[in-house]
């Protein structure tokens, strides 16, 4: 019986060089689990977005008291209302 390279389930047997390539020519992507212990795709999601947020922010020379998304969107919406950046006290 010959060895394959392949890993389960590959839709060409025996193309790939080693293991590694053929799970790379899958497109296989890391899967979510565990929401009960924090560990799921909204999460990193929400996170992401303070992430961005906050960037385009320091960016417009706003300076939130911290990174916490409300934060951040606190002073932008101050920012807005008053038409200077904010710049906390921190």
């Amino acid at each position: 019986m010959p060895t394959s390279n392949c890993s389960s389930g590959c839709p060409t047997p025996g193309a790939h060089g080693s293991w590694g390539e053929c799970v790379k020519a899958k497109s296989m992507r890391v899967g979510w689990a565990r929401s009960a212990a924090g560990f799921d795709l909204s999460a990193e999601q929400h996170h992401q977005t303070a992430i961005r947020e906050a960037r385009a922010a320091l960016k417009q020379g706003i300076k939130p008291k911290s990174t916490r998304l409300q934060d951040v969107r606190d002073a932008v919406d101050w920012s807005n209302k008053s038409g200077k950046p904010f710049v906390s006290d921190l």
